[in-house]
């Protein structure tokens, strides 16, 4: 379905501002819906309205050089009445993006919760469908593999490493900025911010060598690596430590084996845990300057964050239906049940003993042949979609 041009404008009047200044309009668009809580089915009346959307630019950027346009963001001048957790601003009441066609097709095959979202959310959240974009939904299976295990999993750890963050911060009152003479430090660094980078980097180098694929991945995907070589020493020494203790003895070692003196190494390490406490340090100022009220108010009453508890239970979920079913639910049946956690019916404890096995079993439905999807996407297949579809609308529309 295509909304008619007065109507676009009318209703949509900031991303028509966003496109005009791309030499662009609503006709570019092949797919726009929306997105977060209100496709979820767990909005509330403050929440605002978020919109996701897939566009296919004009020939002349596409196959430009120096046209390197992936995506357009956009919202309105209106206040929701919400405050942002990031900024500490009022958000607007409206807001979205659009992905080019390119860009969404290789964040979708990757299984990006956000993205692939667009595909499978309800007729009724739908907004525009041009024949491309309906082609690309008619389509939207061959987006699906076990890489959704990971992505959504990373997703939710995120979520939960947030709850835990949160939760330690709760009532902790303002703590004191860190001094350099606690970690035992001069006063001014012995040597300068560059060369120290510098002596993290090679030290990481050996880091690199010993596993290359590591530059690449996602932290989350580092820190399973490091657990997993911590357990294999535990194991084999029965010395029991920490992934984080792994990965430094690592680095210490290697920083020897290339010449590093002892106590420079003592000095790095020193350095490196004052940056973390300082970092630390301004994280938690920044929450507390730029919290939600309501937010606040929600961590204050249950002692943790229950909309981040609520997207974290609704995550893992929606990974378990898709692995198991080959489907993405993204309109909530259990929406209600999500509101309730959103609301406090799970305590903290209950959440984390729930959402820790759940998170570690998405792997294990794809190891134990329960997974119904591939282990990859047909990128081949994917790769000409994204070509075809792109001539049929430059036919289409007369720029071919």
């Amino acid at each position: 379905m295509m909304v008619e041009t007065t109507k676009f404008n009318q209703h949509f009047r900031f991303l028509s501002d966003r496109l005009d200044k791309h030499d662009m309009s609503e006709d570019n668009i092949i797919i726009l819906t929306l997105s977060g809580s209100k496709s979820y089915g767990t909005d509330h009346p403050l929440s605002d309205t978020d919109y996701k959307g897939v566009m296919i630019r004009p020939i002349s950027q596409s196959l430009s050089p120096f046209e390197t346009l992936e995506q357009i963001d956009w919202k309105s001048d209106v206040a929701s009445g919400r405050v942002s957790e990031i900024s500490g601003k009022i958000e607007s009441d409206e807001e979205g993006t659009l992905l080019d066609i390119l860009k969404f097709v290789k964040l979708a095959s990757n299984s990006n919760p956000n993205v692939l979202e667009i595909l499978f959310t309800s007729q009724e959240s739908l907004r525009i469908v041009s024949p491309e974009g309906a082609e690309l939904i008619k389509n939207r299976h061959r987006f699906l593999s076990q890489r959704a295990a990971k992505t959504f999993a990373g997703y939710a750890a995120s979520q939960l490493g947030r709850i835990k963050t949160h939760r330690a911060w709760i009532g902790k009152g303002n703590p004191q900025r860190p001094k350099r003479k606690d970690f035992g430090l001069p006063e001014e660094k012995m040597i300068s911010g560059e060369q120290l980078g510098a002596a993290y980097k090679l030290i990481d180098s050996g880091i690199n060598m010993f596993a290359p694929w590591i530059v690449s991945v996602s932290n989350q995907t580092r820190e399973e690596f490091w657990r997993g070589v911590s357990s294999v020493v535990t194991v084999l020494t029965g010395d029991e430590g920490g992934w984080v203790e792994t990965s430094e003895k690592f680095s210490e070692n290697y920083a020897k084996s290339i010449g590093f003196d002892s106590n420079f190494i003592k000095y790095l390490d020193m350095e490196k845990k004052y940056s973390k406490a300082k970092a630390n340090y301004e994280q938690y100022n920044g929450w507390v300057k730029n919290r939600n009220p309501s937010r606040h108010e929600l961590e204050a009453k249950y002692g943790y964050d229950c909309k981040h508890a609520m997207h974290l239970v609704r995550l893992i979920r929606m990974a378990e239906e898709l692995l198991t079913t080959g489907e993405l639910n993204v309109y909530r049946r259990d929406r209600e049940e999500l509101l309730n956690i959103r609301n406090g019916s799970m305590t903290y404890e209950e959440l984390i003993e729930w959402s820790e096995p759940k998170m570690k079993n998405l792997y294990e439905i794809c190891t134990t042949g329960k997974c119904v999807i591939p282990p990859e996407p047909d990128i081949d297949f994917l790769s000409k979609l994204a070509v075809d579809l792109q001539v049929n609308f430059y036919k289409r529309v007369g720029e071919i």
